[in-house]
């Protein structure tokens, strides 16, 4: 059985979007493509990303994953007040936010599930899609999966990247995805705001994680005082 997450917006004028996502347990990415037929934008030769690695398809996987959004959102406004409900398997979550902060939160789970092996290391997030998650709650979140990532590598007699210098390099590389991917959504006319400022916030994270790694964690650090500070009970002599 495939995993499905719902997003479903109630705009004012009782305007309802709903997207239902479904992904492979196996790959953890998108199998449905939605409605829409693919877009000229979407073509792999329109804006490729300098380090492309499917230049062999016809479409840009993200971009094609992202369309879906732009289509049935294209007219709403940033600032515009939606009600959000997101239905995963584990939880639903309810919430009354900004047009563009509801449509980041579908769009950054999207390009995590898309085909597009720099996307990769963002997998296991899709897999364990937590909504409308804060920026501290992300890049905890990808930290984790990172280090969890190499926890595996390890016990596969791999090197450990205790550095973190792989995950700044994933994130370098999905920088570049998230930039070329607002100047495909603005090369279109008609385009609301909100769908545009989603995708710049989702570029905004790919920043914040080399800068919060720079800066040793220390945001993070302070949830781990009070294990950083135990010291465990000597065992008594046998």
């Amino acid at each position: 059985m495939p995993k499905t997450v719902t997003y479903s917006f109630e705009l004012p004028g009782q305007i309802k979007h709903d997207f239902e996502c479904s992904l492979n347990t196996e790959t953890f990415e998108l199998t449905t493509n939605g409605e829409y037929s693919a877009p000229e934008w979407a073509r792999t030769d329109h804006r490729r990303c300098r380090h492309c690695l499917t230049a062999g398809a016809e479409y840009c996987p993200v971009a094609l994953n992202v369309h879906n959004i732009v289509m049935p959102m294209r007219d709403v406004i940033s600032y515009e007040t939606v009600k959000c409900h997101v239905v995963t398997q584990e939880r639903t979550c309810v919430l009354t936010t900004s047009a563009q902060e509801a449509i980041r939160s579908l769009m950054l789970f999207v390009i995590a599930a898309s085909a597009c092996p720099h996307t990769d290391f963002l997998k296991p997030l899709a897999r364990f899609h937590l909504p409308f998650s804060s920026l501290e709650e992300t890049v905890s979140r990808i930290v984790s999966a990172y280090l969890l990532c190499q926890y595996f590598r390890a016990e596969q007699g791999l090197p450990f990247d205790h550095a973190l210098s792989g995950l700044r390099d994933n994130c370098e590389n999905f920088e570049i995805i998230a930039v070329e991917m607002a100047e495909r959504i603005r090369s279109q006319q008609m385009i609301g705001d909100a769908v545009i400022n989603a995708i710049v916030i989702v570029h905004d994270f790919s920043l914040f994680v080399p800068l919060y790694i720079n800066d040793h964690l220390s945001i993070l650090k302070s949830a781990f005082v009070p294990t950083l500070r135990f010291q465990p009970p000597a065992k008594p002599n046998q």
